[in-house]
């Protein structure tokens, strides 16, 4: 089973990207989500910026006592796991929809709750992390030089 991805820029290096579906039912919203398939990070999380834009109250899906910090883009942020019920669905390349959830999801909130802290975790990019990868047994082919990514589960 392959799930194809796009090689896009971020910061100014070429990067894999995965485009998937997170659904929140209790709030009936749909998410479609483009995330960075970073082997940098050892979680996956959902971009606080992709959770506003959907009117998704960031504080009624998470624990406010329940966060790790972690540094990401040289801040230091605390990633607090999405405790809300969700599903997330990906396409393969014989399009069939396949369900893969993340043992946790995080979204990532400001160390420092200032004008500079709330800028800095707004603008990261949702991420698909080691985790999930182990998790769901998937290797990540990634050829910057000729546009090709895709991640593979042996079947």
């Amino acid at each position: 089973m392959k799930i194809p991805l796009k090689v896009e820029k971020l910061h100014g290096g070429l990067k894999p990207f995965v485009t998937f579906i997170c659904e929140f039912p209790r709030y009936h919203k749909r998410l479609f989500v483009n995330a960075f398939v970073d082997t940098g990070s050892n979680h996956t999380s959902i971009a606080l910026s992709q959770l506003l834009k959907r009117g998704i109250n960031v504080k009624s899906i998470i624990d406010e006592n329940d966060f790790t910090e972690i540094m990401i883009g040289g801040a230091k942020h605390k990633g607090y796991p999405i405790k809300e019920r969700f599903d997330i669905r990906f396409l393969t390349q014989n399009n069939k929809t396949i369900h893969l959830k993340p043992e946790k999801l995080y979204v990532y909130l400001p160390y420092h709750e200032n004008k500079e802290g709330w800028a800095m975790s707004y603008s990261l990019p949702s991420i698909i992390g080691v985790d999930f990868l182990i998790h769901h047994n998937l290797s990540l082919y990634f050829n910057p030089s000729k546009q090709m990514a895709w991640l593979e589960r042996e079947e």
